[in-house]
Order: C-alpha cells, then structure tokens, then sequence
C-alpha cells in the first residue's frame, strides 16, 4: 500500500469518526424532556356558599389526573354574567411516568364587588359541570 493510499484511507476514516461524533452531538437548545398539557377533570369542589362583597372566596377544586408525571395546573375562567366557567389544565413532565392516576388539588379565589347569586361551574368532561351556587350579600 502506498502512501497516498494509506492517506486517503485514514482521511476517509477520520472524516466518517467525526462525521458520526458531530451527528450524535446534542443540540443545547433541545431537551428529552417529553411536556404535555391536558384538560383535567373536577371531581370535587369545596367552598362557602355564602359570602360578602369584596371578599376572597376560596374554594378547594379535586381534579384527576392521567398519570404521575403531573406537575402543575393552571385554571381558566370564562365569564358569561353571573356564571363562571372554570377549566383546569395540567402540565405533564416526562417520557415515562407511572400509570398511577392521581386526583390533585388547587385553590380557586372568587371575588365580586356586586351583590346577587352566581354560578361557579367546574368542567368534569364531556360539557358536564359541578355547579356551585355563590350568593354574595
């Protein structure tokens, strides 16, 4: 074998190592980290029926979730007059999460400067709702 051959051969080589080095690189900006978001069901919802104006109502929402990479939620309100929408959405972080579905909980404020009866209605799934009934006097 010549030397040019011999040459040719480890520049070949050399360039298909780092040919494959550079392709298997992680990118800095990407992450494996696997982020999704879902619409949870309420399954429960504990709070005052009567209140006051001005008041912060607190009300304790359950809601199920897919399964354990559940990491936080966030609540959404749509309002139409005296009716409140409430949606709960939950972020999951995770490629591989345990198939245990848990039910969380987080806190909803209410608050209104005028008096008269409102409906706070937590979406389960499917366009059911738990409906509470606020009268604030």
């Amino acid at each position: 074998m010549n030397t040019d051959s011999r040459f040719m051969k480890t520049t070949f080589l050399t360039l298909m190592v780092m040919l494959v080095i550079v392709s298997c690189k992680r990118d800095a900006s990407t992450t494996n980290e696997c982020i999704t978001y879902s619409q949870s069901p309420v399954t429960e919802v504990a709070g005052p029926k009567i209140g006051m104006p001005n008041q912060n109502m607190i009300y304790t929402v359950s809601f199920g979730c897919n399964s354990g990479c559940a990491k936080e939620n966030t609540l959404s309100e749509t309002v139409s007059g005296n009716t409140r929408t409430i949606v709960v959405t939950t972020k999951y972080v995770g490629c591989v999460c345990t198939m245990i579905a848990p039910i969380l909980q987080t806190s909803y404020t209410f608050k209104t400067a005028q008096t008269g009866t409102y409906y706070l209605k937590f979406l389960q799934s499917n366009n059911n709702f738990i409906i509470d009934t606020l009268v604030i006097q």
